[in-house]
């Protein structure tokens, strides 16, 4: 199984879910059943660096986004968790500003999303 190995930036974001179905009578009373033993946790995260390092991380997301392709992600505490990316789509941002060289790409940027995987 292949390694995430790019470092985040910035923002975190952790939502997790708990996957239940819900049925509603018309008394308003309210069953609920939990549909799977672990709940759903997306970790979102932001991405920068050149224009190569954007494209070797968009063809890694290429290479595992369809079918869900499972590989490792190591987060910022160092606990590594197995995972998919969470969307089958990546986006790569540049943001323009003043340089050395004048006015040019400064960076180009990203935002993932990883689902983790419980085995």
């Amino acid at each position: 199984m292949n390694s995430f190995t790019w470092k985040a930036h910035g923002d975190r974001k952790i939502t997790t879910t708990a996957l239940n179905t819900r049925i509603e009578f018309q008394n308003n009373n309210e069953q609920v059943q939990q549909t799977a033993i672990h709940p759903k946790v997306i970790f979102e995260r932001n991405y920068s660096g050149s224009h190569d390092e954007m494209l070797a991380l968009k063809a890694f997301h290429d290479a595992h986004a369809p079918g869900g392709v499972l590989f490792y992600w190591t987060d910022e505490e160092g606990t590594q968790h197995t995972v998919r990316f969470a969307t089958d789509s990546c986006e790569i941002n540049q943001k323009y500003g003043l340089g050395d060289n004048g006015f040019g790409v400064q960076a180009y940027t990203t935002t993932l999303q990883f689902r983790k995987v419980w085995q």
